[in-house]
């Protein structure tokens, strides 16, 4: 979101975004009352999208889901191998808490959690102190990876969908809501992710 912010200000002098964060309910609420033009969320690749009528989301970036183990773990080399480990787990309302289910479902197991993080830093620190794996998408990998944590890919991990939503009538979206849309599709297209 940033570097597109960033590029965006020099080839739309004019459109100046302003980031607010907010909970997922919170921000389709502002967006259908016309609070805000543009709601950037994720879902898991197994999430079906609920688009109201009036609304349209563009596929910003897909993106895989990777495990990060303690390095003082064993490599797992099938999903199978984690089926009886306490997990780092993520909050239940985030797209990582379904995917994780998701992997769960498959395994035939229910996972045992240790912790619940919603921040993906606080994650990464708790799997470096060694309480157990989880499961982040590769952008949270971006900044770097912390002593004592491994990367490791598996199949059936599947993938991270982040999608902006706006609404669609004969006026919307209008240039500057493009311009934006424009921009974070073009900064996703160039990410080299972990």
């Amino acid at each position: 979101l940033v570097p597109a912010i960033l590029k965006l200000r020099e080839s739309a002098p004019g459109v100046e975004p302003h980031v607010r964060e907010m909970e997922y309910a919170e921000a389709l609420r502002a967006l259908r009352a016309g609070e805000v033009d543009v709601v950037l969320h994720e879902r898991d690749e197994d999430t079906a999208p609920n688009i109201p009528r009036g609304q349209r989301e563009i596929p910003i970036l897909d993106e895989p889901w990777r495990l990060v183990i303690p390095s003082s773990f064993p490599t797992p080399t099938s999903l199978h191998d984690l089926a009886d480990v306490r997990w780092v787990a993520p909050d239940p309302s985030t797209a990582a808490a379904r995917a994780l289910r998701r992997v769960a479902q498959a395994l035939g197991v229910e996972l045992q959690m240790r912790h619940t993080f919603f921040d993906f830093d606080i994650a990464l620190t708790l799997v470096a102190a060694g309480d157990g794996p989880a499961l982040l998408p590769a952008l949270a990998l971006q900044s770097g990876i912390p002593e004592g944590v491994e990367v490791v890919s598996l199949p059936g991990l599947g993938s991270r969908r982040i999608v902006a939503r706006h609404r669609k009538s004969r006026h919307e979206p209008g240039a500057a809501v493009e311009a934006l849309l424009e921009a974070l599709v073009e900064e996703a297209r160039g990410l080299e992710l972990v």
